[in-house]
């Protein structure tokens, strides 16, 4: 059963832009005809992100839209070189098996 996430962007650079090639492994999606989950759409983004906010009791209503694929200051965020800020975006991802290479 597909199960809800709730993403954050920079998670998500660090897992993948972290992972070595050598940790990629063969999957097999499960009843979806094309396993790619797109991340390109509206998400929300606050440039003043409470503590914890990664959690499912927070609410993202004053949040701001932003577009991804897109550049932040070009969407009128006035982004500093040391500010931290956050993403948050809903999407399922199928469920997935391995595959065991012979």
């Amino acid at each position: 059963m597909p199960k809800l996430f709730q993403i954050v962007l920079f998670l998500t650079v660090v897992s993948f832009g972290c992972s070595k090639q050598s940790r990629i492994k063969s999957i097999e999606v499960k009843e979806v005809k094309n396993p790619v989950v797109s991340l390109n759409g509206t998400w929300k983004f606050s440039m003043t992100p409470p503590e914890e906010f990664w959690k499912t009791d927070t609410d993202f209503k004053n949040w701001s839209d932003i577009l991804v694929p897109g550049e932040c200051q070009m969407q009128g965020f006035a982004i500093k070189h040391d500010q931290s800020y956050a993403y948050k975006h809903d999407f399922l991802i199928p469920e997935f098996k391995e595959v065991k290479s012979s």
